[in-house]
């Protein structure tokens, strides 16, 4: 039979579950808004020619802008996802402790290669877009 945790315990696993749900959230609602922006910026150019055909060249502003955003946004992922990662060891360190499991350290993160991944493809396709507007109004 397991010890029962005293309040000091209790009241640390609560600041963690706590913590856990808030950088959770804040990973996925970062994602979306990064993607969101990257995206609008991305297709704004396509979606609306009469903007394009008025501002000329200075439209691949638009692309680039998307570009560095998708860029800073992977950066700040990065490091959103280090402070996730140590907040996620503990509280799967503690509910393996209070449910006697097995915890497979060799184990990856697939939360961590999931945001990490879409966010990469998200600079891929942005640096495609920002090489299409290259192609298509510097060429000589």
């Amino acid at each position: 039979m397991k010890d029962i945790p005293n309040s000091n315990e209790i009241e640390f696993l609560k600041y963690l579950l706590e913590e856990y749900k808030y950088r959770h959230d804040l990973i996925w609602r970062l994602l979306f808004r990064f993607s969101e922006a990257i995206i609008l910026l991305g297709i704004i150019p396509y979606a609306y020619s009469e903007i394009a055909t008025k501002v000329g060249r200075w439209i691949i502003l638009l692309p680039l802008i998307a570009m560095i955003l998708s860029i800073i946004g992977f950066a700040w992922m990065k490091f959103e996802l280090e402070l996730f990662g140590f907040i996620d060891s503990k509280y799967n360190e503690h509910q393996s402790h209070m449910f006697n499991l097995e915890v497979d350290e060799n184990k990856p993160n697939t939360f961590r290669l999931a945001v990490l991944g879409y966010h990469s493809v998200l600079i891929l396709l942005t640096v495609a877009n920002v090489l299409f507007f290259i192609c298509a109004f510097y060429r000589p």
